[in-house]
């Protein structure tokens, strides 16, 4: 089910908003995966990423927006989707230094210790069999070299809206528990976004109908929230080390 839902959007709405939040435009989208680069920036910088001959698995790369991003910071790119479309749309981006692989994030085909870093912003909570949801984290954990690191995305204090059957929000202590099993500990957290992506149903119509009319402000808004205790930012970022 889930393969065939991301082919089919990824299909449909092309751009950011087919990984991005697809309510908003996709003048929103791009500049509210400007926010995530600049704290993607910001970790890099803490985890001191300096080989660039190991590789950086991208997972669920979508349309290889982050793909891009380590290409240009000069890493060697594994990147994997579920989607065919994914693969298709990357493919044709003709990425130096990137092996494309259409897989299922929780059957990875990859060797163990092969990687330095996982980076899968968005993916997590839209794997919703928790079967499913713990072997990823248990091949993230296989496929990382020691001393390795993860950095995913989660969302916080959510109550799911009725149909929501492409989602579903953990907390902390269930990462906590099947990584920290597998010798992964919490490095760091961090968070993002005040309003983007709220779950509240009269407060994500105003929110996307101000946003959507003036793009700008939804840029000023979210970037100055970033500054915010992380009590008030409803995306969490979780970076955990595999101990060497």
């Amino acid at each position: 089910m889930m393969q065939h839902y991301w082919n089919n959007r990824i299909q449909i709405l092309k751009g950011l908003r087919a990984t991005g939040h697809a309510s908003f435009s996709e003048q929103v989208n791009a500049m509210m995966y400007t926010i995530k680069l600049g704290k993607l920036d910001a970790i890099l910088n803490i985890l001191q990423m300096n080989d660039r001959e190991l590789f950086i698995l991208d997972l669920g790369c979508g349309i290889g927006f982050f793909t891009k991003y380590y290409v240009n910071l000069g890493f060697k790119v594994i990147a994997i989707d579920i989607a065919k479309s994914a693969i298709r749309f990357n493919q044709a981006r003709n990425f130096p230094n990137v092996h494309l692989i259409l897989a299922d994030a929780s059957y990875l085909p990859l060797r163990n210790d092969m990687v330095q870093l996982v980076h899968e912003f968005d993916l997590s909570y839209h794997i919703v069999d928790n079967s499913l949801w713990k072997k990823h984290l248990k091949e993230v954990v296989r496929v990382l070299q020691n001393g390795g690191s993860l950095i995913l995305t989660e969302k916080k204090g959510i109550t799911l809206p009725r149909g929501s059957y492409h989602v579903r929000f953990r907390p902390l202590n269930h990462y906590n528990e099947i990584l920290g099993r597998k010798g992964m500990e919490l490095q760091l957290i961090d968070s993002i976004f005040l309003f983007f992506g709220t779950e509240n149903p009269c407060l994500a119509f105003i929110i996307r109908s101000i946003y959507n009319a003036i793009p700008k402000l939804a840029f000023i808004i979210e970037r100055s929230a970033t500054k915010l205790p992380s009590a008030f930012k409803r995306t969490v970022i979780y970076v955990f080390r595999k101990g060497s």
